[in-house]
């Protein structure tokens, strides 16, 4: 019951004038045009605060409540120009996180977010097919030239803490090559 009288109270906040006024000195009406969906117009890109997802935080004090609210940027639009926001995800058209134009967003699902990602090939952090695997990683001391060296090297009975030193990285990261729990791609 409470969390809806919050939201009440939120909507209420945010329909009024001064919420308006207050977010769009927040806003920069002058974005770039959405690469897949021109026709949209121009991204309405939140200038202020973002989370470290990189969408817009409006945060807001909301004198009913007596306390402040943060509020995603993108939703905080919406609610503005529909009343209430939905459930749901607000999906964007424009693949600009920072986008609060309520043309450019949508309701959806969870799995239609994903899909919308994957199609366009922007899923997130540590999704596979984006990682870069062998000296291709940032990380890597080894490359795939002395992988197979160094993997007959312990079959023939040397010391994986020799090998370790001899390279410049831990036992740990031998023994793993070694079972073929990393540096997979390389025969």
């Amino acid at each position: 019951m409470k969390q809806s009288t919050d939201a009440a109270a939120v909507v209420r906040f945010l329909q009024a004038e001064h919420a308006r006024l207050l977010f769009s000195s927040k806003v920069d009406l002058d974005g770039p045009i959405p690469r897949l969906f021109p026709e949209l117009g121009r991204c309405h890109v939140w200038t202020a605060a973002c989370d470290r997802n990189g969408y817009g935080n409006f945060s807001v004090y909301v004198p009913e409540l007596k306390r402040t609210k943060n509020l995603l940027a993108h939703r905080a639009s919406w609610t503005m120009q529909n009343g209430s926001a939905p459930d749901g995800l607000l999906l964007h058209f424009c693949d600009n996180r920072p986008c609060v134009n309520v043309a450019h967003v949508r309701i959806g699902s969870s799995k239609e977010n994903t899909a919308d990602m994957e199609s366009r090939g922007r899923r997130g952090r540590g999704y596979r097919r984006r990682l870069r695997i062998g000296s291709a990683h940032h990380k890597a001391k080894l490359h795939e030239g002395l992988v197979p060296t160094i993997r007959v090297r312990v079959a023939a009975g040397e010391s994986m803490c020799s090998l370790a030193r001899e390279f410049g990285v831990t036992p740990a990261a031998i023994r793993q090559l070694f079972l073929r729990r990393t540096w997979r791609h390389v025969a």
